[in-house]
């Protein structure tokens, strides 16, 4: 919005170059528009920051980093799936993103051969949070998480804490 909004004044201001009687008119236009552009733009993002769905979004990622940091020890491994926001803020921890896009190349590998919690065992997961059905209803997970998880605590109707039990356990 705003390099439109750059570009449409740019090309106004070149157009009233052009006509020199314009020029003090269009200069004291250019800077009202660019003032009501301007205020338009902060009751926007002031709508967006007081908005609603932003705090509700806000206290369930605070609350389950709070639940995480209540009921796992400190330098607990945490396999979360999509868990970018909650590794962010949680302290002590570490999240093992369980989507293997970032965590590695080896990950991904054993992921697309239905191998992926050979990795999990080697790195020492201790916990595994995320929705029940995520985790226990859909691939990959379903199969690599299967046998591999001891329910520890509910957050919510669908948010769950596991302890993950490497192989042979």
């Amino acid at each position: 919005t705003v390099l439109w909004i750059g570009l449409l004044a740019g090309l106004l201001i070149e157009r009233l170059k052009r006509h020199p009687v314009a020029t003090y008119v269009g200069r004291i236009l250019g800077a009202v528009a660019s003032l009501a552009c301007v205020m338009s733009l902060v009751i926007v993002f002031y709508e967006f920051s007081v908005s609603e769905d932003i705090h509700r979004e806000s206290r369930r990622i605070f609350s389950e980093v709070e639940f995480l940091e209540n009921n796992t020890p400190p330098d607990s491994l945490i396999g979360i799936t999509g868990g970018g926001t909650v590794a962010y803020f949680i302290a002590d921890r570490t999240v093992v993103n369980l989507d293997g896009l970032v965590n590695s190349p080896e990950y991904f590998s054993l992921m697309q051969e239905n191998r992926g919690a050979e990795l999990l065992d080697k790195i020492g997961l201790d916990y595994v949070y995320g929705r029940e059905y995520k985790l226990l209803n859909s691939a990959p997970y379903q199969s690599m998480l299967t046998g591999r998880m001891e329910l520890i605590l509910e957050l919510s109707d669908v948010r769950y804490l596991y302890r993950y039990l490497p192989a042979g356990q």
